[in-house]
This record gives structure tokens, C-alpha cells and sequence, in this order.
């Protein structure tokens, strides 16, 4: 399988939505590094950065993955989704009072 999935990476998906389809498929593979390389190249869409940082988060690289998060929070401050993420990914860094924060702005609204 993962001959299939070099082959894939070779050919260089141009749609988005396969490029992504692709990323989770290394990661589940194993190869969350080529994941991340796959998809830290291409545009940073809503949706490639939300699994950009997924795969940083699956990877254990939560700065990377926080810094993906603080992107799209501050392109899409209303959407409790990312900041919950966030919060999950601050909290993985250590960044307890952080998380916490931002777990009382969700719980206030």
C-alpha cells in the first residue's frame, strides 16, 4: 500500500480535496511527515489548513498545529469548532491557562 501512496504523492494531486484525501491516507499509513509535506505546500484553504493541523496535532507537533488553529480562529472567530480545537492543542503543548481561557469564552457564549 504504501508503494501505492508514493505513486499517488509522485503524480502530485491538483485538487485540493485529493490532495487532502491523499495526506489523511499517508498519515493512516504511517508517514504523517509526508502528510504534512503534501499538504504544507498547497493553498491554505479553510480546509487544508484545518487538516494541516490534524496531521500537526496526530503528529504531536502542537505549535505547529496551534499555529495552524490561531489562523483559521482568526479568519473564522465565530466558529467554536476551531477554538475548541485550539484549546485541545494548547493543552497537548502545556499551555494549560490558554486552553482554559478559551474554554471559558466558549462556555460564556
Amino acid at each position: 500500500a504504501k508503494d501505492v501512496l508514493k505513486r499517488a504523492v509522485a503524480v502530485g494531486p491538483k485538487d485540493d480535496a485529493a490532495r487532502r484525501e491523499l495526506a489523511w491516507a499517508l498519515a493512516a499509513a504511517g508517514d504523517t511527515p509526508a502528510a504534512v509535506a503534501l499538504l504544507a505546500g498547497a493553498a491554505k484553504t479553510e480546509q487544508n489548513l484545518a487538516a494541516l493541523a490534524g496531521l500537526h496535532a496526530a503528529a504531536k507537533d502542537f505549535s505547529a498545529a496551534a499555529k495552524d488553529l490561531r489562523a483559521l480562529v482568526a479568519a473564522h472567530p465565530d466558529a467554536a469548532a476551531y477554538k475548541l480545537q485550539l484549546a485541545g492543542v494548547l493543552v497537548g503543548a502545556g499551555g494549560f491557562s490558554a486552553a482554559f481561557a478559551l474554554y471559558d469564552q466558549l462556555r460564556a457564549k
